[in-house]
């Protein structure tokens, strides 16, 4: 009898063991799932932040070359957005096209000319089309070029 006790002693006395070991194995399962999900967003949060980066210098680019479509004229302060002039028919897209070149594509209400354009150390860019016109511009920490004409006309553009 004393055999029998002992063996169940031993039995029990396993299947604590089994029982405490099963509990650590579900305990590492966790820490490891728990680790790996934390890892997945560490690299998805990178990610995220990474593309935001890009997008930002994409659109904030100090580079002038491009394509600036012109969103806002003025004169003697009267301003014409571009939703206004579409309201009263002119409706070709005003726009100045720089190229690495230096050359550059101009189109003020509808009337397309080709011309040159540089940019000083200082950041100012002188867009010279058409013969004899030339356009002054800047472009802000925003991205937006401000450009003014010879004609007393001011622009507000974007990429």
């Amino acid at each position: 009898m004393e055999e029998m006790e002992k063996a169940a002693e031993n039995t029990e006395l396993s299947e604590a063991v089994n029982a405490e070991e099963a509990k650590a194995a579900a305990r590492k399962k966790r820490k490891t799932r728990r680790f790996v999900m934390i890892a997945i967003l560490l690299v998805l949060l990178a990610v995220a932040v990474y593309f935001a980066v890009v997008l930002i210098s994409v659109k904030h680019s100090d580079s002038p070359v491009g394509y600036w479509v012109i969103k806002e004229s003025s004169a003697s302060g009267v301003v014409m957005k571009d939703e206004d002039a579409e309201a009263i028919g002119l409706s070709e897209i005003d726009s100045v096209k720089l190229n690495e070149d230096g050359k550059c594509e101009v189109v003020i209400l509808g009337e397309e000319s080709k011309g040159t354009w540089t940019n000083d150390d200082d950041g100012n860019i002188t867009i010279s089309y058409d013969g004899d016109k030339t356009l002054t511009a800047t472009i802000n920490d925003e991205g937006i070029m401000t450009a003014q004409g010879e004609n007393q006309m001011e622009y507000t553009l974007e990429k």
